[in-house]
């Protein structure tokens, strides 16, 4: 069975089951739902001020649909599929090794095309999930708000197209970290005897970097982990919250989302190329 084969079978696999759905649908109602909890409570804002001062919040009046799309693509949503990518991830090769089936799955095919069919296609399920994510977010972004330009005092500070193409731009640069956290899974799961130890490997390491990375100093420019939207400040998707309202002290530094891309894809195929090495040397 060649390398394409096992990606069909195992994207196949991921998405016709519950748990495979639910960890589509469970970033995308995430990240829409906050969206128009936000805009909630923005309203009673805007009411409680218009009632106490007979002034509606200026806030409310010029804010376009690019701010609370970047909040559900950077938010809870965001969060929670850096999770399922790293939790899918881990399940993926020691699953078969924990059921027994490991040995006839190396009977078709190479560990070289095991290791990598099953990444390619974490990484594709991962990426169905973030465009589901998206359109919620810009749905519901949608409901109250226009995607137009951000104009102040008469003083257009970003046009839709200028808008359009930052949110294109943080996406292109912050997926990839989601996705070496899907590789990094796999790396664990080449390297663990059963689904729980995979599980545990993955997810505790990855949230006590993620929450001490700024002990790390500069050192954590170089950890894909700075990237993910998961506690992090540098990650392209939550920095897009600020740069979407066109705030005039945030803006994408020198070769910040180049970084931000380069660092995660380099990590994610030295992941592969250990998890490779580990299912070659480990017996089945």
């Amino acid at each position: 069975m060649s390398c394409l084969a096992i990606v069909r079978a195992e994207l196949f696999r991921l998405t016709h089951t519950r748990a495979g759905r639910l960890g589509v649908l469970v970033p995308a109602l995430l990240g829409g739902g906050q969206v128009l909890v936000g805009e909630l409570l923005a309203g009673v804002k805007a009411a409680r001020a218009l009632a106490e001062s007979g002034a509606i919040v200026g806030d409310a009046q010029v804010e376009t649909a690019f701010g609370p799309l970047a909040d559900g693509l950077g938010g809870l949503g965001a969060m929670a599929l850096v999770m399922i990518a790293l939790l899918t991830g881990a399940f993926t090769i020691v699953r078969e090794r924990d059921q027994g089936s490991l040995p006839q799955w190396l009977l078709a095919r190479s560990r070289g095309d095991l290791v990598v069919g099953k990444a390619l296609a974490t990484c594709l399920y991962v990426i169905v999930a973030f465009v589901a994510l998206f359109v919620a977010s810009m749905g519901a972004a949608a409901l109250r708000h226009d995607f137009s330009a951000i104009v102040d005092d008469g003083f257009e500070m970003a046009s839709a197209q200028e808008l359009w193409i930052e949110v294109a731009r943080a996406v292109g640069a912050g997926l990839p970290a989601i996705l070496c956290c899907a590789c990094f899974g796999v790396l664990v799961s080449a390297a663990t005897g059963s689904v729980g130890a995979a599980a545990v490997g993955a997810v505790v390491p990855f949230t006590l970097l993620a929450l001490f990375q700024t002990t790390l100093g500069s050192a954590a420019e170089r950890l894909f982990i700075a990237y993910a939207p998961f506690f992090s400040e540098r990650a392209p998707l939550v920095r897009l919250t600020k740069v979407a309202r066109a705030f005039s002290d945030t803006h994408w530094e020198s070769g910040e989302l180049l970084r931000a891309a380069l660092v995660p894809g380099g990590e994610a195929v030295a992941c592969l190329v250990l998890a490779w090495f580990i299912t070659r040397k480990r017996a089945a």
